[in-house]
């Protein structure tokens, strides 16, 4: 139920369900606090990927592959023991 915006539910888990004090945070861009921010990225991970019906974003992609890129690179420049 994506498209109709929060909803209060009985359980205290699952992929889409958040805490009221933290959709409020995420309202009022409260993004120092980890758990917010946590949920933030979480639910914008879930409305893109709804919006995309299943396709792969590119740019995810990509920056997945940079980051492998980085982590292989500072991996040959350690010392080896």
């Amino acid at each position: 139920r994506m498209e109709q915006g929060p909803v209060p539910v009985d359980r205290a888990e699952g992929d889409l369900v958040f805490k009221g004090i933290v959709l409020s945070g995420i309202a009022q861009q409260r993004f120092d606090d980890p758990d917010i921010l946590r949920a933030a990225n979480r639910l914008l991970r879930e409305i893109i990927d709804f919006h995309l019906g299943g396709k792969e974003l590119k740019t995810r992609k990509v920056l997945m592959e940079v980051h492998r890129g980085r982590i292989a690179a500072t991996k040959s420049r350690e010392p080896e023991r």
